[in-house]
């Protein structure tokens, strides 16, 4: 008796907490990427890293292994997080939040906002031509929706406000990350309203 694989084609997602599932019972099922693979039939494979910046969604990104029909959702974090690469695998965190000794001291001694900004802008320019490129199918959403500062990624831009479901729905399990129904919700809403308009 043959052995038959049905292939299917994979929805990826790069982000932070809110990407992972931070504060959800069953993460892989309730997080909005996996919701939206669901209504898309793809494979879910989750690049959320809690606690990630910017910085780390694009090393991230530079350094996963594309497929061709993969299709890709990035759900940018806030501007105001950093850290450093020690290597392509290592990053230490700087988190506004944390009393991390080396985060205190970036943020007393070296942030600036206008510093964070201006990398913000590179990063996602940077993430999405490089996607653009290789031909993958790419989708741009933010965080908080103030945080698009103008930048140019019409091309891959969901209008679609993150922070609205987050405030709308309840809270998930730590009372801090959205919970389930806004995950819902925030991947309904990408199906319904948005992404089919924005092909790269």
């Amino acid at each position: 008796m043959l052995n038959i694989f049905m292939y299917m084609a994979r929805l990826i997602t790069f982000g932070c907490s809110n990407t992972h599932g931070e504060g959800l019972s069953m993460p892989e099922k309730q997080v909005w990427g996996s919701v939206l693979s669901n209504y898309l039939d793809r494979e879910f494979v989750n690049q959320g890293i809690p606690g990630a910046s910017n910085k780390e969604i694009v090393n991230n990104i530079i350094n996963f292994k594309f497929q061709p029909d993969d299709m890709v959702f990035i759900l940018w974090t806030m501007i105001d997080r950093y850290g450093v690469l020690n290597d392509k695998d290592n990053f230490t965190q700087f988190l506004p939040s944390s009393l991390d000794p080396n985060s205190i001291a970036y943020y007393k001694n070296i942030h600036t906002d206008y510093d964070h900004v201006f990398l913000f802008k590179i990063f996602v320019e940077y993430a999405v031509d490089l996607l653009k490129k290789q031909n993958i199918q790419t989708y741009s959403l933010f965080t908080w929706y103030k945080t698009r500062f103008g930048i140019d990624t019409q091309s891959t831009l969901l209008d679609i406000d993150y922070g609205r479901f987050y405030q709308k729905f309840p809270k998930g399990e730590d009372n801090i990350h959205m919970g389930a129904q806004g995950n819902e919700e925030f991947a309904k809403a990408i199906y319904h309203n948005g992404f089919k308009k924005h092909v790269i």
